[in-house]
This record gives structure tokens, sequence and C-alpha cells, in this order.
């Protein structure tokens, strides 16, 4: 739980499996000097079974936002890489949230294009070519609020 109460949550029709994790965000020692983690949402980890008799991890996030450092952004995605690679390639695994990252720094660091693109399916990459974003942000669209498959 983050200590601010600032949490994931998640809300399913379908039984939960298990016990939900929450995972904490491994930043880098370059991200965080002096090594205390910052205040930051952890990512919940919950699975459900669907109606076929399949269980599906799903992951909520809510990312650090544009007031914290550009790294902090590129630790959760590292984390949520390294998430999916403890996965089997065959299971179902979705992760949805706010992403805090906005059409600027997407612009400059890809991170939806070059480094989620690589393990992911992303939802307005795939999807929604010509949507516009999920959020004005800055008086700028872009794609905070996203979905990976």
């Amino acid at each position: 739980m983050d200590e601010r109460g600032i949490d994931v949550g998640f809300l399913s029709r379908y039984p939960i499996v298990g016990k939900p994790v929450l995972h904490q965000i491994q930043f880098s020692k370059e991200s965080v000097p002096g090594g205390k983690p910052p205040a930051t949402r952890g990512i919940l980890e919950v699975q459900v079974k669907l109606p076929t008799g399949e269980v599906m991890t799903v992951f909520g996030v809510h990312f650090p936002s544009q007031s914290h450092p550009h790294s902090w952004r590129e630790d959760a995605v590292a984390t949520i890489n390294n998430l999916l690679a403890q996965k089997n390639p065959t299971d179902m695994v979705l992760v949805g949230g706010d992403f805090n990252i906005t059409k600027e720094e997407e612009s400059s660091s890809g991170l939806f294009h070059n480094v989620l693109s690589k393990n992911w399916s992303v939802s307005h990459i795939v999807g929604c070519k010509d949507c516009k974003g999920t959020e004005v942000y800055h008086n700028i669209w872009s794609f905070l609020d996203v979905h990976l498959y």
C-alpha cells in the first residue's frame, strides 16, 4: 500500500484466484540517489478466473506523475516488463491504468513505441491509430490511460 493512501484498486465480476500481490517499482540507483525508494504506487497483480475456466493475470498501474523525473517512469516500465518476463509465454496477461507518459515524453523517449511494444500490444498503437489521446494534459492530447496485452 502507498503510505500516502493513494492506492491502485481492481474491480471484477470474475472470481479472484489466489491472493492479490502488490509489487513495488524497482527503482534504479541512478533514479533514486541515496537509495531510499520514493513514495509511489505499487503495481497490483490480480488473477481472475474467466468464464472459460482459464486464468488471466491483470496488473493495475498508476505510474509516477509528471512531477517526478522521467527515469521513474522508465523504471516503472522496466518493472512491468520484468513482471511479464516471470510469466509463461502462454499466460494471458493484461495491464491497465494511468501510465502518466505524455505525448511530449513519448516523442522524446519512445516508452510506448520503442520499449513496451517490444513485449506487449499497446492499445493505442494497435487499435486506435486515429485517436487523439485519452487525456488532455497541458492543453495537449496524450495517451496517459493505456492497456497492454
